[in-house]
């Protein structure tokens, strides 16, 4: 009767370990996003103004006629580059990856909790800690039925986290991984 709650324990920690994880690397990959989508909003920003402020009649464009071409198609170049680069990394698509993951798995780490809550009100009472062993244990008292019903419960939550695992396309760096767990 014991493997029931060995199975959910570890299966507890493992949903929540891969949440966090989860949630870690979108945070990891927006911040990745950000520092690239800032210089390319304020590098466009920039071109605009100075495109402006060569084409007025004002006491700017004299002073910009000779050079304001120059740096205003290296400023254009510059941040159409960084948009590309923006876009071929693609970190705006890892980072809601991440963290639709993240919010799959916290999804998951409820149902489990609600198996765990039905399991112990079943038993007799809803048992927390130390005394969680004792009063999951009494799976005989409840009957096998109510053990099958747990154990398959758990099953297809398993299988939840297969589908999950298949939908995220992208492999996290190994290097974050290692320093998460």
């Amino acid at each position: 009767d014991l493997e029931g709650v060995s199975m959910r324990d570890t299966l507890m920690r493992d949903i929540t370990r891969e949440k966090y994880v989860a949630h870690m690397l979108h945070e990891y990959y927006e911040r990745r996003h950000n520092l690239l989508a800032l210089p390319v909003i304020l590098t466009a920003f920039l071109c605009g103004f100075f495109s402006f402020l060569s084409t007025g009649d004002n006491g700017f464009s004299r002073w910009f006629i000779g050079w304001s071409p120059v740096l205003v198609g290296w400023m254009a170049a510059t941040a159409a580059v960084m948009q590309g680069l923006q876009y071929a990394l693609g970190y705006n698509y890892r980072s809601e990856c991440f963290a639709n993951a993240a919010r799959a798995y916290a999804l998951i780490e409820t149902q489990l909790d609600r198996v765990q809550r039905t399991i112990a009100l079943e038993s007799g009472g809803l048992h927390t800690g130390a005394e969680s062993l004792l009063g999951i244990s009494a799976f005989a008292d409840t009957g096998r039925a109510s053990f099958e019903n747990a154990r398959h419960a758990l099953e297809l939550i398993e299988e939840e986290i297969l589908d999950l695992r298949k939908t995220i396309r992208y492999l996290p760096p190994s290097d974050i991984v290692a320093e998460l767990y």
